[in-house]
């Protein structure tokens, strides 16, 4: 009996500690990616280049600009637990140069493993590898 008792104990023990080991690291996952996106944010309005150098050491997505010709093509590293906006004006994280963008043209978002492209009713729609975006669209891996 005094044997069985230690047992239950023991794994009562190991349960405890199991469990508060995974809350803890669950809280600072979520701090982290809290403090990753603010960080995101506040280089994004001052510092752009300093953004993607963040960015790019923990992409989720990339996103590849082409402006007609393939040697001016852009790359925007997405990070993760961030939005991003697209379009000719200069309010937006990414500028596209040319008249056939609107002034807010699309949208990126990014979860801890997949990124999001929607159109933010721009008049010739969004593009994604080729396919018009409806919605909130998956960007999916180009072979």
């Amino acid at each position: 009996m005094i044997l069985l008792s230690a047992g239950a104990g023991a794994a009562a023990s190991v349960l405890t500690a199991y469990a508060t080991y995974r809350m803890t690291a669950l809280q600072d996952h979520r701090k982290w990616r809290a403090e990753l996106a603010e960080k995101y944010a506040l280089l994004t309005a001052d510092q752009p280049r300093a953004a993607q150098a963040l960015a790019r050491q923990f992409a989720v997505g990339v996103l590849i600009i082409e402006h007609g010709d393939t040697a001016l093509r852009e790359k925007v590293f997405i990070a993760p637990y961030t939005r991003m906006t697209a379009g000719r004006s200069d309010d937006n994280e990414t500028v596209l140069p040319t008249a056939s963008a609107s002034r807010h043209h699309f949208a990126t978002s990014a979860d801890g493993a997949n990124v999001y492209v929607v159109d933010l009713g721009s008049a010739n729609g969004t593009r994604l590898n080729d396919t018009l975006v409806h919605g909130r669209t998956p960007f999916a891996a180009v072979t």
